[in-house]
């Protein structure tokens, strides 16, 4: 059984000014074609802006990929109920709202990780 944490963890997969973002890729990113996605530093500070204007937190930047924070109740009134992802699954994808629209492609909640222990003697 998975317990339901009250912090959730999303990615948001930012848009550059034209509406293009790393999910629009045919194929696999390459030297030659990831040039085409990059993220401007200035929409990567307007994003993050914006989510901790919501109330997020943003944890970390790169890839044109954000990773931000927010407790479970923010997330539901941002994006809607927000179920657990399965673990070992795909990514669940979130509504992107109207607000971020211009500026974010996707909302994913990445699986929880799965942890081993080894037994002890």
């Amino acid at each position: 059984m998975t317990e339901t944490t009250s912090r959730i963890h999303a990615q948001f997969v930012l848009k550059d000014a034209a509406g293009r973002s790393l999910l629009d890729a045919a194929g696999p990113l390459t030297a030659d074609t990831v040039a085409t996605y990059r993220i401007p530093p200035e929409r990567v500070a307007e994003a993050r802006r914006r989510l901790e204007a919501l109330g997020l937190r943003v944890e970390a930047a790169g890839g044109g990929v954000l990773s931000a924070s927010g407790e479970r109740e923010l997330f539901a009134k941002l994006f809607g109920p927000v179920p657990e992802p399965p673990a070992g699954g795909e990514a669940l994808r979130l509504e992107v709202p109207a607000a971020l629209d211009d500026i974010v492609a996707a909302v994913l909640l990445p699986p929880p990780p799965e942890l081993f222990t080894e037994p002890t003697p």
